[in-house]
């Protein structure tokens, strides 16, 4: 449990002291928009027009009425109720949206629901007609096609698990687990899900962000809720949690998101209070998004439940525990249907350029029910020509529609395409190097390497392309190993030549050989977005963060001024924390060292790429949280094994290099490096780099340095004093550069030589 701190804060004070992490990140979202950006794109010769639809229908959707006194027994049967059966017999459009495409495509992307509310799957081309300033257009003419027919549309499905009550016994999580494992295994196939906890506690804890690799949920699944899972705040937060959650569905807003929903389980009632049943019901009340409540045994208050889910609509009881797996599988079934009533329909317009303006009705029928949504167009341009399965790019992700219809891909999401394992847009099936590494697929299986691991590579110590076993220099120090007394140390100062560092640092460069990944996370915060392509060329950075002792050096050797020490947690200078991170020191203090070691701080992009590589990992060792694996706030305790203090006011660094996966006194570490080998990218101290900070680009960079101006400086990787859920490779905040944190350090990249 963590305690509030009462030592002072002052000057050196954490950046991420409790708020400041919400302060100084840009969490703005913008507008959710099914297809693209609103900028327009060039694809061929012609524009996009993206509009929004003027829709009569587009109304929020009608639901049941659960009050039982809206019936009126005395009715005769033979006289209905006019208004619900026209309401029966009314289709309703949602999320549409209008785009042209060259030659003279029309691309309408929207959702179908009934007059009841409920999604309609599997419409055929069929059971639309297009008709242009209220005249028909013939089939022949139109050759209208639902292009994505698969229900492969962007469903971000979220799974609240309530940890306060009788789940966490033994025997209860297993079948939890095995309920939710088979309830993944039947929605990760054409969704994104995300699994979020909650108990007494004001803050949801993660197990896995939205994703759709099945394996890394399970393995997170598996890896939170143990056999010895312990209850933290044995209170129930519920309303806070379904606030919570709807906030976070809300952030997670972007153009290749068409619907999201919340599935939440409870055995219980809300006990905690921390928000108000006023609070829920507006949260609710302004939420589109489908939510499931799943109540589990006796003790929950069904009618909540039943206003939580859709008011009624979407809420499941499961007797007890056994009945969970059922339960969870009527929820897949539900989102299946959901994803399948999304649609992307193409026709070619008659109209050509010079005609002006013009209006587009598509009518959709089913039986008798009927709905219609109009739109307006410009045919500037249009000529003839018009195929609409050959469309070029919808979500310019690189890969043309023809080639992702092929292997099955979701046409409007930019994160799923063909195979293409380093994303560098070039199938795998032609790259010749397979995990973008920079070291050639042929290379790497004649030296007994996995060609498609980046972080299984030929020993290249240096980075300069030669395998360490026919490199007569392996440390690229210009020094042959023959003549190097020390020949795996890449010296920065050495001025008798002896391959050893005039100043016994025993830091070391790292050579990356560069490559493309894809930078930040589409799927994350708002200042994690938008997800962009990145190519780096090849540099150096240090293995390590850099010490206090290696930071004295400079100041010895007058190329650096003393950090502050106003703090009882800053390293400078203090006896026995040589070998810990160097924090305390402004951004100017940090690249003066870096710049006397002959190099720079990293920028944003080199930092993340030598953190994740380009499989797009969460954490610098893979994509599954692990506590032992860095130093941060609600990892563990390690210092009882190392005598060192500690205060629940906030820890002490560790000693560079700590999580190795080594012992500890009686505590085993994780190897928590990188796929280039480096420690602590994350945790332990944060990490300046030389960009500003600001939001990110959108389109793609090579060797980007960031805005050319700014407020506040970018800082990477969290540190001993982040909580979970601000550590990880895309985890990024901005503090103010002429400022010392005692929770922020560095190190440094060098060109590769």
């Amino acid at each position: 449990m963590l305690l509030a701190c009462t030592e002072e804060q002052n000057k050196t004070g954490s950046l991420d002291d409790t708020s400041s992490d919400r302060l100084i990140d840009d969490q703005s979202t913008d507008e959710a928009n099914p297809l693209a950006d609103t900028s327009t794109d060039v694809i061929g010769e012609e524009s996009e027009e993206l509009q929004p639809a003027e829709n009569n229908s587009e109304e929020p959707l009608p639901t049941p009425s659960t009050d039982p006194s809206d019936d009126n027994e005395s009715e005769p049967e033979n006289n209905p109720d006019p208004s619900a059966d026209a309401l029966t017999r009314s289709l309703l459009f949602r999320h549409t949206t209008l785009r042209t495409l060259g030659p003279s495509t029309i691309v309408l992307s929207f959702t179908l629901f009934d007059g009841n509310g409920d999604p309609l799957p599997d419409f055929a081309a069929e059971q639309f007609m297009v008709s242009e300033n209220e005249k028909a257009v013939p089939i022949t003419v139109a050759q209208q096609a639902i292009i994505n027919n698969e229900g492969r549309f962007g469903l971000y499905t979220m799974l609240l698990l309530d940890m306060s009550g009788s789940l966490v016994q033994a025997a209860n999580l297993a079948k939890l687990r095995e309920a939710v494992s088979t309830f993944l295994d039947t929605t990760v196939t054409d969704q994104r899900v995300a699994i979020y906890l909650f108990d007494g506690r004001a803050d949801l804890q993660r197990v896995s962000d939205f994703t759709s690799n099945r394996i890394a949920l399970g393995q997170a699944l598996n890896a939170t809720l143990t056999d010895g899972y312990s209850i933290a705040d044995q209170s129930t937060n519920l309303y806070g949690a379904i606030i919570s959650g709807l906030e976070l569905l809300n952030q997670h807003e972007n153009g290749e998101i068409l619907e999201k929903a919340l599935v939440v389980l409870t055995d219980n009632t809300d006990q905690a209070g921390r928000r108000s049943q006023e609070d829920l019901t507006n949260a609710l009340r302004q939420s589109e998004h489908p939510i499931f409540s799943i109540g589990l045994g006796n003790e929950v208050a069904e009618a909540e439940l039943q206003r939580i889910g859709n008011d009624g609509k979407n809420y499941l009881k499961a007797v007890t525990i056994d009945n969970l797996a059922e339960v969870f599988d009527e929820v897949a079934d539900r989102l299946h249907t959901i994803t399948h009533s999304h649609y992307l329909l193409a026709y070619c317009s008659p109209k050509r350029n010079g005609s002006g303006n013009h209006e587009v009705t598509l009518t959709a029928h089913q039986g008798e029910a009927r709905g219609s949504i109009s739109q307006s167009f410009s045919a500037d341009g249009f000529e003839g020509g018009c195929n609409p399965l050959t469309l070029a790019d919808l979500d310019g992700d690189g890969f043309p529609n023809i080639l992702e219809l092929g292997y099955g891909s979701n046409l409007l999401d930019r994160n799923s395409g063909p195979p293409d394992l380093d994303g560098d847009t070039i199938i795998d099936e032609q790259d010749e190097d397979l995990d973008g590494d920079g070291q050639p697929n042929s290379f790497e299986t004649n030296h007994g390497s996995d060609p498609s691991n980046g972080g299984s590579r030929v020993p290249d110590l240096d980075g300069d392309g030669l395998a360490d076993e026919e490199d007569d220099d392996q440390d690229g120090d210009d020094v042959s190993d023959d003549q190097d007394n020390c020949p795996l140390q890449s010296s920065s100062f050495d001025a008798d030549r002896d391959g050893c560092d005039d100043y016994g640092l025993t830091n070391s460069w790292i050579g990356i050989s560069g490559g493309t990944f894809l930078m930040g996370n589409a799927n994350g915060l708002g200042n994690e977005r938008p997800a962009h392509r990145v190519t780096l060329s090849a540099y150096r950075i240090l293995r390590y963060e850099v010490t206090a002792g290696e930071f004295r050096a400079c100041i010895d050797a007058g190329g650096c001024s003393p950090a502050t020490r106003e703090n009882t947690r800053c390293t400078y200078d203090l006896e026995g924390k040589e070998g810990h991170p160097i924090n305390c020191l402004t951004w100017s203090q940090a690249r003066a060292y870096c710049q006397w070691l002959g190099g720079d701080l990293p920028t944003e992009a080199q930092w993340e790429y030598a953190a994740r590589g380009n499989d797009g990992r969460s954490y610098p060792w893979g994509n599954l949280m692990e506590t032992n694996r860095a130093n941060f706030w609600d990892s563990f305790d390690p210092y009882d094994s190392m005598d060192l203090p500690y205060t629940q006011c906030g820890g002490p660094t560790t000693t560079v290099g700590y999580f190795d996966g080594s012992l500890h006194g009686t505590y085993r570490t994780l190897d928590g490096r990188s796929p280039f080998g480096l420690h602590d990218l994350i945790g332990n101290v944060r990490e300046w780099v030389l960009d500003w900070y600001d939001t990110y680009p959108a389109d793609a960079q090579t060797d980007p340095s960031g805005p050319s101006t700014g407020a506040t400086r970018g800082m990477r990787g969290g540190s001993w004093h982040s909580e979970r859920a601000n550590v990880s490779s895309v985890s990024r905040v901005g503090g103010a550069p002429d400022t010392g944190y005692d929770d922020t350090g560095m190190r440094c990249t060098a060109p590769m030589r």
